[in-house]
């Protein structure tokens, strides 16, 4: 029966990955693919596939992996958000080892430039999987970058829009703590105090409330 078949499929590309014989899981996963187009297995197959890659320092295999999961009509919503995450952390990792590789003058010049091309991929993480689980981080590491590039004003409309974006969130203690930063860099004390007391209030749990 189908079902059988896809588990032997399954099965078949784990034991490869576990031997570590990446080419073999992929072209397994191939193979599955034309038999089951529209099996989700698939989507967790190539995502396995490429952490390893990305442990593994094939920071090109990884990217290529990641992008064919988010093409994946197959595959769940939250599998290609986490497929769209990794290409971005993948991209965020390849621009740190080339810093540690510059010398002092370029290191300095690639800082001022930033790290566009990660937090591209973090934002587009964040707009076409609002509704995911790494909507939120996508969120915190564009606006950490803005914060770190001196961008305030845009810092500012990315964390009214989050606001608006998404008024039940499960990150907003996290949200609420950037705009404290956002409010007192700029000189604006009062809203810094609001958005403290804000967060005290509606989170006080949180991890940041203390702070």
């Amino acid at each position: 029966g189908a079902a059988l078949k896809q588990e032997a499929f399954k099965t078949k590309w784990e034991l490869h990955i576990e031997a570590g014989q990446l080419s073999e899981a992929l072209a397994t996963c191939a193979i599955f693919n034309q038999y089951y187009p529209d099996s989700p297995l698939v989507a967790d197959a190539l995502l396995g596939v490429g952490k390893i890659n990305l442990e593994d320092k094939k920071y090109t295999d990884a990217i290529t992996v990641f992008e064919q999961i988010t093409r994946l009509s197959s595959a769940s919503m939250d599998i290609r958000a986490e497929a769209q995450f990794e290409i971005a952390k993948t991209l965020e990792i390849i621009f740190q080892e080339s810093l540690a590789k510059m010398d002092s003058v370029k290191r300095s010049d690639a800082l001022k430039k930033g790290d566009s091309a990660s937090i591209q991929a973090y934002m587009a993480c964040a707009q076409r999987y609002a509704q995911s689980p790494f909507a939120g981080d996508s969120l915190a590491k564009v606006i950490d970058y803005n914060i770190a590039n001196n961008d305030l004003a845009q810092a500012n409309s990315l964390l009214e829009q989050t606001f608006q974006d998404y008024p039940d969130a499960s990150f907003l203690d996290g949200m609420l703590m950037k705009w404290v930063l956002v409010a007192f860099q700029t000189g604006d004390y009062v809203k810094a105090r609001d958005k403290c007391n804000q967060l005290l209030l509606e989170y006080p749990e949180s991890k940041h409330a203390e702070t």
